[in-house]
C-alpha cells in the first residue's frame, strides 16, 4: 500500500525522515517518484541540502561498513563478493532517490556526479588493495562486481542467502562466520 506522493517541503522532509531510518525505503521511494514540488527559491535549496545531505550519510555508511570488513579482514572472496553485491545494491537505490523525477536536470546530475565519485574512489582503493595478491583473483572479483556499474538493476542474492533488504543496516551482508586457516 503506497501512500500520498509528497508536494509540499514538509512532505518531502517526512519521507526523507523516514528514508533515513530505514523504513518502508521502496514503498517512500516509489512515493517520492510520483511526488513533485514547486521548485521556488528557499524550497529548492532547503531540500536539495536535504536530499544531499541523506546521500552523504548513506554514502558515509557504506564507507564506514567497508572499513569495519576491512579491518576484520574480508575472510575470503566470497565476503568480499557479499560486500560488493550489498554496496552496489545500495548505491542502486541511492542513485533511484538522486534522480527524483521531481528534481531539475542539474540537481540530479550534481547528486549523481557525488555517488560516482564515492563508486570511483571506493574500486580504486580496492583495486590498490588487490596489487597485493599474485593469483589476480581479487581484481578479477572487484571488477567483475564494479562498484562503479551500480546503475545496473541489482543483481538477485546470491545462491544460498536469503534476500537482502535495501535498508541501511541490511544494506551490506556481513558473512554469518569468519573461517580463519593457519
Amino acid at each position: 500500500m503506497t501512500g500520498k506522493p509528497p508536494t509540499t517541503y514538509a512532505e518531502w522532509s517526512a519521507c526523507l525522515e523516514q528514508l533515513a531510518l530505514g523504513r518502508r525505503e521502496d514503498e517512500l521511494l516509489e512515493q517520492m517518484r510520483r511526488g513533485s514540488i514547486a521548485w521556488e527559491r528557499g524550497v529548492a535549496e532547503r531540500l536539495t541540502a536535504r536530499i544531499g545531505d541523506y546521500l552523504g550519510h548513506e554514502l558515509k555508511r557504506i564507507s564506514d561498513q567497508f572499513l569495519r570488513e576491512q579491518r576484520a579482514g574480508f575472510a575470503n572472496l566470497e565476503s568480499l563478493g557479499l560486500f560488493l553485491i550489498g554496496a552496489k545494491k545500495r548505491l542502486h537505490f541511492l542513485w533511484r532517490v538522486a534522480t527524483l523525477p521531481a528534481l531539475p536536470h542539474e540537481v540530479q546530475e550534481a547528486l549523481v556526479q557525488a555517488i560516482d565519485q564515492f563508486a570511483e574512489s571506493a574500486e580504486a582503493s580496492l583495486l590498490q588493495t588487490a596489487c597485493e595478491d599474485r593469483t589476480g583473483e581479487l581484481a578479477r572479483l572487484i571488477k567483475d562486481l564494479s562498484m562503479t556499474r551500480y546503475r545496473e538493476a541489482p543483481p538477485p542474492a546470491p545462491a544460498g542467502h536469503a534476500e537482502t533488504s535495501t535498508a541501511p543496516q541490511d544494506s551490506i551482508p556481513s558473512p554469518k562466520r569468519r573461517v580463519i586457516l593457519p
